[in-house]
């Protein structure tokens, strides 16, 4: 029989996260921005869209996402192809900048424009095959994949300033064609353990050993030997169905999976004697939930459609009794116990990413008041480096690395349109994300504004890139466990980060260079806890069976938003205020962005309102789905 081979899911986790490292390049365009400028002779209005196009590119992620719901029976080349094509715009959208910045092709606008747009849309397809793949492997711990994974997305930007300051720093042309090749390479290598894992084959989580244990065979023998005793004397009903219960046990004890479920069926059948089925079952699913998070469920097929559905329905039937199924071991390899739980690994990544986020903070800081030489920031890297080898620990001891499974037959799946899911979520993330996008993006000229000195926004790139991978984290596991706990929404957590956003505006437009220090940290918060929020709330929402469609769709209201501030109203505004202190390409003074902040203000206001009615729709059902043990 033909086989088909799965890697361990923890190994898919561990190549997501450093795939995802590589995913938020485009948040560095502020680095080589100035130097582009000057080299070109653009205008602020020209290099603010140019990083528009990065920014657009980046969040215009329906094809991946479309894509993907595609190839979603293929579980292995289904996620490493939706990659390929992010490795494919990846190269050509830097190799394009590179050849205009170097003078091997006429650097006209439309060009750097479109290659801008190529090289930012290729993290919309590493983001689209590392989020949905994982989210999918582990679908009960979904706030927490998602923060841990976007954490390093956050952490990217914060990553190759590092590169560009030990290397390359000031010539932008080198980093340039750095970027065009050495990242490429780098995910290639890592789509070979990427891969959806069916339910069936998730590793069963620890579990303490029981003081006593039978021997399944003789459990079963007994049981069945008991069965045909009641039945053939005819006694009560009752009794002949426990005894073909024990003898139908007896059979599936044969099986690794049979020994599990005859030791779990002994310690339950006193506590669940008497209840209904329905009743009984669901009490079995929410032990098995906390116990680790359903991995290695013999009904693969209903487990798939339960982690399919809408946390959020409106209502949930009594889930249909168990039927015996065919284990994992009788399809091929039966997935084994790991020796840490999930939570244990969890935790170790979340941790790396507060370690990391530290040490680049301070590397950072420090950085900024001592200046130091390109060998001490050489070893500052060599450090970050080592850091970010340490997640290779994630899969050791994780139960087998290589699953196999007989090849499924194809199941044809309904498509649902996406303009609803677009029109319900987008407003509520394109003003906030697109705030951010607006500090980021024009750094360079904020700081130059308030007195710095070019080149001057690496130190603030990397505070916001540390702030931002926090963020991402916090909004992805903090959201996960206060609903888990506490019951709270994620979307009261949304509303926090539109009252921090609002904040980080009110700082920007109070600030000097001194201040934007912390203004970086509070805007770069607020925008990662957007993206550690989005795809969990889409999740919730809509469920897991068109995940990908609709978490990219949703990504067309950033990506809009992005534009219309960070280009259209920040660099027109930008423009009046130079040719108003009677400068063409740099505008200096405190007031020089003060217009931009205002609007910014005006229209994060009326977002965090939309926020607002957005948490009080969703409240309820929040509530009804922590009453009914959905979490």
């Amino acid at each position: 029989m033909r086989t088909r081979l799965y890697l361990n899911r923890w190994l898919t986790f561990t190549a997501s996260c450093l795939l995802q490292v590589n995913g938020g390049l485009s948040y560095s365009f502020s680095i080589f921005a100035p130097a582009l400028k000057e080299l070109w002779g653009y205008r602020e209005t020209q290099i603010a869209a140019v990083g528009s196009c990065f920014n657009f590119g980046g969040y215009l992620a329906i094809p991946a996402g479309v894509l993907y719901d595609r190839l979603e029976k293929h579980k292995r080349f289904g996620p490493r192809f939706v990659a390929l094509i992010g490795v494919l715009a990846l190269a050509a959208g830097y190799l394009g900048l590179y050849a205009a910045a170097s003078g091997l092709v006429a650097p006209s606008f439309a060009f750097v424009c479109a290659c801008a747009f190529l090289g930012g849309n290729s993290s919309t397809w590493f983001d689209t095959a590392a989020i949905v793949t994982n989210v999918r492997n582990f679908p009960h711990d979904r706030g927490t994949v998602v923060g841990i994974l976007k954490a390093f997305v956050g952490l990217s930007a914060s990553v190759y300033s590092s590169v560009y300051a030990a290397a390359f720093a000031p010539a932008a042309v080198g980093y340039l064609r750095f970027i065009a090749t050495f990242p490429p390479l780098i995910v290639l290598g890592l789509l070979a353990v990427v891969n959806l894992v069916p339910a069936a084959y998730h590793e069963t989580q620890p579990q303490p050993e029981p003081r006593q244990q039978q021997q399944p065979s003789a459990h079963g023998e007994a049981g069945a030997v008991a069965g045909e005793g009641k039945e053939g004397e005819g006694r009560r009903g009752g009794q002949g169905r426990s005894g073909s219960s024990g003898c139908r046990h007896g059979r599936e004890a044969e099986s690794p999976r049979g020994r599990h479920s005859s030791l779990e069926h002994s310690e339950q059948h006193t506590e669940e004697e008497g209840e209904s089925e329905p009743e009984a079952e669901a009490k079995r699913r929410r032990r098995r939930r906390r116990h680790g998070g359903g991995g290695g469920g013999g009904g693969g097929g209903r487990d798939d459609e339960e982690q399919a559905a809408p946390l959020l329905a409106a209502e949930r039937q009594p889930p249909p009794s168990p039927q015996p199924a065919a284990t994992a071991g009788a399809a091929g390899t039966a997935p084994s116990a790991t020796r840490f739980s999930s939570a244990a690994r969890f935790t170790f990544a979340f941790t790396l990413v507060g370690v990391i986020a530290l040490y680049q903070t301070a590397a950072a800081l420090w950085a900024g008041a001592a200046h130091p030489g390109r060998p001490a920031r050489q070893w500052l890297l060599g450090g970050l480096l080592c850091l970010l080898s340490t997640s290779l620990l994630l899969p050791v001891q994780s139960g087998n690395w290589v699953h196999r499974k007989p090849r499924p037959e194809a199941v044809e799946r309904a498509r649902r349109s996406l303009l609803g899911r677009i029109a319900a979520g987008g407003r509520a993330f394109s003003v906030g994300l697109g705030t951010g996008l607006s500090v980021l993006n024009n750094l360079g000229s904020i700081v130059v504004a308030l007195g710095g000195q070019q080149g001057g926004q690496v130190v603030f790139v990397s505070l916001f890139s540390v702030a931002n991978a926090i963020g991402r984290l916090l909004g992805g596991v903090l959201s996960e466990s206060l609903l888990r706990r506490h019951g709270t929404p994620r979307t009261l957590c949304l509303l926090a980060a539109s009252c921090l956003t609002l904040l980080g505006v009110g700082g920007a437009a109070a600030s000097e260079l001194p201040d934007l220090y912390g203004t970086c940290l509070v805007a770069g918060l607020a925008f990662g806890a957007h993206w550690g929020l989005i795809p969990a709330i889409t999740s919730d929402l809509f469920g897991l069976t068109h995940f990908g469609s609709n978490y990219t769709g949703l990504q067309l209201g950033p990506a809009v938003g992005g534009y219309l501030l960070s280009t259209v109203l920040t660099g027109k505004l930008y423009d009046r205020a130079a040719r108003r202190h009677g400068g063409e390409l740099f505008c200096l003074g405190a007031d020089c962005y003060f217009d931009t902040w205002c609007v910014l203000g005006g229209l994060n206001l009326l977002a965090l309102l939309g926020t607002r009615e957005l948490y009080g729709m969703s409240a309820p059902r929040y509530r009804r789905l922590v009453r009914g043990g959905g979490v």
